[in-house]
C-alpha cells in the first residue's frame, strides 16, 4: 500500500471511529436525558398521589363531620316537632330548651364559638316583663 492509500484509509478509520464515538455520545446523553425525564416524573406522580391521599381524607373528614352534624340537626328538628305536637301553643319561635338545643349544636359543629367559654351555652336569661311565647296572643 502506499503512503497516500495508507493516509486515506486512517482517515477513513478516524473519521469512522470519530462518527460512532459522536453517534455513542449522542445516544448516551439521549438515555441519560429519558432516565432524568422518567426520574422527574417518577417523582411527580409520587408527590401527586401523596397530595391526593392527604386530599381524599380531608374529603373524608369533612363528609363526616358533615354528616355528624346532619344528624345532629336532624335530631334537633324531631325532637322540636315532637315537643310542637305535645303544646301547639308553642307557635313556630323557639322556646328556651329548643334555643339552648340549637346553640349546644351549633357550638359542637364549628368548634369553640368566638363568644361562649369552651363550648359552654349560656343559660336562658329570665326577663322581667313580657309574655312568655306559649302566652303570647296569636
Amino acid at each position: 500500500m502506499t503512503t497516500s492509500g495508507k493516509i486515506a484509509a486512517f482517515l477513513a478509520w478516524t473519521v469512522a471511529v470519530g462518527t460512532g464515538a459522536f453517534i455513542g455520545g449522542i445516544v448516551v446523553t439521549n438515555d441519560a436525558w429519558q432516565a432524568k425525564a422518567v426520574k422527574t416524573e417518577r417523582k411527580a406522580g409520587e408527590k401527586l398521589a401523596r397530595k391526593n391521599v392527604k386530599a381524599t381524607a380531608v374529603g373524608v373528614r369533612t363528609e363526616q363531620a358533615q354528616d355528624k352534624t346532619d344528624q345532629l340537626f336532624q335530631t334537633i328538628k324531631a325532637e322540636y316537632e315532637t315537643d310542637q305536637q305535645n303544646n301547639p301553643a308553642i307557635g313556630c319561635v323557639l322556646d328556651p330548651v329548643s334555643l339552648r338545643r340549637w346553640n349546644a349544636a351549633n357550638a359542637g359543629s364549628d368548634g369553640a364559638a368566638s363568644g361562649e367559654p369552651d363550648d359552654e351555652v349560656p343559660e336562658a336569661a329570665t326577663s322581667e316583663g313580657g309574655p312568655e311565647r306559649g302566652e303570647q296572643p296569636h
